[in-house]
């Protein structure tokens, strides 16, 4: 019949153009890719209100970075798998994932319920205008609405971003509630909302009214219904025009309209299938045109996420970008074996190390404030000894120093402008254990920045206290006007 063709067709035009959508976008924009901006997002907001990250090995993981989009997901990644934000991100995943499973249930539910309310098997007859009205009539209403909300409105608002932001609202962990603030201003600065809540609101409604039709054509099957219009408002030729003007679509198929018999009843067997067509045409179809059209807006918007360096968090990670992009340039085969071995004289080796000069480790420092601080020593009176301990193999250089002459004075300058990290803290558990003992093992909590205040440097002493069990000496230091060898002077001056 025709109608059957009608259902093939959409059907198979629907599964065509879900394919498509999939085949020819789904690499370009894929769900790591929109991953990868959520865990900035979610790093960025984290420095932004809290400070920096001690990011040194985050950033060699990212040295080999394109651009700086790549430069800047890489170090996140780092850093989110170190302080387990990737957990909190997998936990929000999986809690949205559900909550929209449960609203497609409750969707689907209420279209079998509406569909049920309709035909109600104890009634002589089903109400033709009360099946138009609900199926069709308010679903195209709350298309207009929605369409016209998107034009003129400014900002989106809904029942479904209201619940989106309860719902993660309710989140009580912070590594799970950092990831939901991550994701939310993420979402409003890329301008993913709206259609983000049209593509949930519209599968929603091409749920409900799926299950309605499927409930329909079942009941229709299953049992024997008289169709009325009980209305007394309407006459027969405002029933006949109102058939004509729904029956404009489906006639281009082929189907044929009801005959409106005498008395206001309808001929039952025609009029199941043409109330049908008309609810998969006026119904189901403009739900899955709107479901398309914001999956293919929500991936066009997801495809086109850009890093804004600009943005606070982001904009001072470009001079560690910038000091990446510094290219070596191979030299000529002639200079090869002099340049090898210059490298092999300015290396820092263990067995170089003098066993009773003093030792200073900068503990998380960049390395042009390294440079800076080496060059402050050697105006000062005092021979020392200087490494930098950024990574997992310098500190193991480091520990491996300590072995050479266990009672030489150390001094460690800890960077006090970023947040105490695991690793860090390990390290100096691990310079007690090597021979450093409290008499010797002097801490300088040094801030380069002096306008990010204190409360970095009262965290270090708070950390430092809870988890090195030792006693230490602890001081703290600012880096006043660039001037490196004032702050070296007074660290001289107190470690003597």
């Amino acid at each position: 019949m025709n109608w059957i063709k009608l259902t093939i067709y959409i059907g198979l035009a629907y599964c065509w153009q879900t394919h498509q959508l999939k085949a020819g976008m789904g690499q370009a924009q894929s769900h790591s890719h929109f991953l990868s901006h959520w865990t900035s997002a979610v790093i960025r907001r984290i420095e932004a209100t809290q400070g920096p990250f001690a990011d040194a090995e985050a950033i060699r993981h990212a040295r080999t970075a394109s651009n700086f989009e790549h430069f800047v997901q890489r170090r996140a990644e780092q850093l989110a798998q170190q302080h387990q934000f990737d957990q909190g991100i997998r936990h929000v995943t999986m809690l949205l994932r559900v909550s929209y499973i449960a609203l497609l249930l409750f969707a689907g539910l209420s279209g079998v319920g509406l569909a049920i309310s309709l035909t109600p098997q104890q009634a002589g007859a089903v109400s033709v205008v009360e099946a138009i009205v609900m199926l069709i009539v308010v679903n195209g209403l709350f298309i207009v609405l929605w369409g016209i909300a998107n034009l003129v409105g400014n900002r989106a608002s809904s029942p479904l971003g209201w619940g989106f932001h309860h719902l993660l609202s309710k989140l009580r962990n912070p590594v799970h509630v950092n990831a939901a603030l991550g994701l939310s201003q993420l979402i409003q600065q890329q301008r993913l909302i709206r259609p983000g809540l049209g593509t949930i609101a519209h599968s929603m409604w091409l749920t409900l009214l799926s299950a309605a039709w499927m409930t329909l054509f079942v009941r229709f099957v299953v049992a024997d219904y008289q169709f009325s219009w009980p209305t007394t408002l309407l006459s027969e030729q405002h029933i006949q025009m109102l058939v004509a003007t729904l029956h404009t679509v489906p006639a281009w198929f082929g189907l044929s309209a009801p005959n409106i018999e005498q008395g206001g009843s309808f001929n039952p067997q025609q009029t199941a299938w043409w109330l049908l067509t008309c609810v998969l045409l006026y119904a189901v179809a403009p739900r899955i045109l709107c479901w398309l059209g914001c999956k293919l807006w929500l991936r066009q918007r997801v495809g086109t996420l850009t890093i804004n360096p600009t943005l606070p968090g982001y904009s001072e990670l470009l001079p560690a970008f910038e000091q990446r992009q510094v290219r070596v340039v191979d030299p000529a085969p002639a200079e090869l074996h002099m340049q090898a071995s210059s490298q092999r004289k300015s290396q820092p080796s263990t067995q170089a190390v003098n066993s009773t000069v003093a030792l200073v480790y900068y503990l998380d420092w960049p390395e042009d404030d390294y440079a800076n601080f080496r060059h402050a020593w050697q105006q000062q009176p005092t021979a020392v000894h200087c490494e930098l301990v950024n990574s997992g193999a310098q500190r193991q250089h480091a520990l491996n120093i300590l072995t050479q002459g266990p009672n030489r004075p150390l001094l460690v300058v800890v960077n006090a402008r970023l947040s105490p990290e695991r690793g860090s803290l390990r390290f100096i558990q691990s310079l007690t254990k090597q021979g450093a003992s409290s008499r010797q093992l002097h801490i300088a909590l040094v801030n380069a920045r002096p306008e990010t205040g204190s409360q970095r440097t009262e965290m270090w002493r708070e950390y430092l206290t809870q988890h090195v069990p030792t006693p230490l000496h602890i001081e703290s230091f600012q880096v006043v006007d660039n001037n490196w060898v004032a702050t070296v002077t007074e660290l001289n001056a107190h470690w003597s």
